[in-house]
């Protein structure tokens, strides 16, 4: 039998699960248990939420579910057939195999001095008079270090072009609300919703294929992440085509800027609201100065912050979709073939069993607590785990350390809450703030010693 669910029509399923997509699930979690079923996908989706079954999902075979197939519909007309993303059995491990080494921490050490450059930049920009929308600087900060780090090696002029193209890419395609609705996915001409995004992803894949053929007649090797792929060889000497590297870069383009602004808004929000969170970062960036970048992973509490900042507040609902091949039983269910199967990564991150106190912001459980890939769930799990995550969780914390060594931030809004931004969730109105100058260390916070005597009661 499948799991239980709301019995609304799906029409309706969907509004709701737009308007308040985390209250939603909880609501059907608190009424169903832990495993239900709501009318997302066409043959119903299956929602999971423990630790314990997320593992099944993620260790079942590709007979029994296939997570390139299930995002197929969402991003296939995005990426393109040949991304990873999209991939199933044999073509993703052997893929996966090819690129994990590649983005190992030498890389990430590498592009430590671009991702400082392109935060100097922007937080410069930012304005000193007023309250501003703060995602717009970040996403400006990511895309900035995505687009350096894939075409480091690209002269000046081609940059541009690439910049303008990919830019567009980033902010009308990938965001574009259509993803979340496939029928409306109709090509009525350049100025029709689906026309304009389909003529964005027409003119990045010619200019990527334009970029990939110029390094081939080049011959010449290089190491931003293009060279990589352009260099990269499977164990028979064989290396990817024109199609495949093309497909990797939207990919990256896609996955590697979107969801790291967002997240990096989503941080700044818990640290600038959290002044006892402030200045334990300040200690330890006191302590230990990060200079190039190199000694970013030496600052354990800062990955603390990032970490449980990615648990708190969860980019996406549900997330690590797959399709069923063929029924199976799930936490004793028998799900059908055709249905949707998701992992619900707010849930399964406010679990008090698994997160003690999990309604409050405590970056102190990741000092004193390793979690399993199935409890921490922010990148996904199993062998299909965001291939990008290490460079992600760098990025994150290189940039919250260079702006808190420039100022600090006062937010000026009320009632911040999750809004859609195509797939994911980000802070509503993009996180109205200030910039603040850097005060004195003393004004900062209360020295320790004051806060010793206070929690003593002294």
């Amino acid at each position: 039998m499948s799991p239980p669910g709301p019995s609304e029509p799906s029409i309706i399923q969907k509004v709701r699960y737009l308007r308040d997509p985390l209250g939603y699930i909880s609501e059907c979690q608190r009424t169903y248990g832990d495993i239900f079923t709501i009318q997302l996908a066409k043959n119903g989706m299956v929602i999971v939420c423990t630790p314990e079954l997320a593992k099944a999902v993620y260790t079942a075979g590709d007979d029994v579910l296939v997570a390139g197939e299930a995002k197929l519909t969402l991003f296939g007309k995005l990426l393109g057939q040949y991304s990873t993303l999209l991939l199933d059995g044999p073509p993703h491990l052997k893929r996966r195999r090819l690129l994990l080494p590649r983005f190992r921490g030498e890389l990430m050490h590498k592009f430590g001095p671009v991702m400082i450059e392109a935060c100097k930049r922007t937080l410069d920009e930012m304005p000193r008079d007023r309250a501003f929308a703060l995602h717009p600087h970040l996403h400006h900060i990511a895309f900035e270090v995505i687009l350096r780090a894939l075409f480091a090696a690209t002269p000046s002029d081609r940059i541009d072009a690439l910049r303008s193209t990919l830019y567009a890419f980033a902010t009308k395609a990938v965001t574009s609300r259509l993803l979340m609705f496939p029928p409306l996915q109709r090509d009525f001409g350049p100025l029709s919703p689906w026309g304009r995004v389909a003529r964005i992803v027409a003119q990045s894949r010619t200019v990527l294929v334009d970029e990939i053929a110029r390094r081939r007649r080049a011959g010449v090797e290089t190491d931003d992440i293009t060279g990589l792929l352009l260099a990269a060889r499977h164990d028979d000497g064989s290396g990817l085509s024109d199609e495949e590297i093309r497909d990797e870069i939207l990919t990256m383009v896609a996955a590697g800027h979107e969801t790291t602004s967002i997240a990096l808004a989503w941080l700044c929000h818990a640290v600038f609201t959290r002044p006892n969170v402030l200045a334990k970062l300040l200690d330890e960036l006191a302590a230990k100065p990060i200079g190039d970048g190199k000694r970013i992973d030496e600052l354990t509490y800062l990955d603390a912050v990032a970490r449980e900042s990615l648990r708190f507040n969860t980019l996406i609902p549900n997330g690590s979709g797959r399709l069923v091949k063929r029924d199976f039983e799930l936490g004793g269910h028998r799900i059908p073939a055709g249905a949707m199967v998701s992992v619900a990564f707010h849930l399964i991150h406010r679990r008090p069993d698994v997160f003690e106190r999990p309604d409050e912001f405590l970056p102190e459980r990741f000092l004193s607590k390793k979690y399993s890939p199935y409890e921490s769930i922010a990148f996904g799990g199993g062998s299909r785990r965001c291939i990008g995550m290490p460079f992600a969780l760098y990025e994150m914390k290189l940039v919250l350390a260079k702006l808190l060594e420039e100022f600090r931030l006062e937010v000026r809004q009320d009632g911040v809450r999750p809004t859609w931004r195509g797939m994911f969730l980000t802070p509503n109105k993009g996180l109205m703030v200030r910039v603040r100058p850097h005060p004195q260390r003393r004004d900062l916070e209360r020295t320790s010693v004051e806060r010793t005597m206070e929690t003593s009661g002294a």
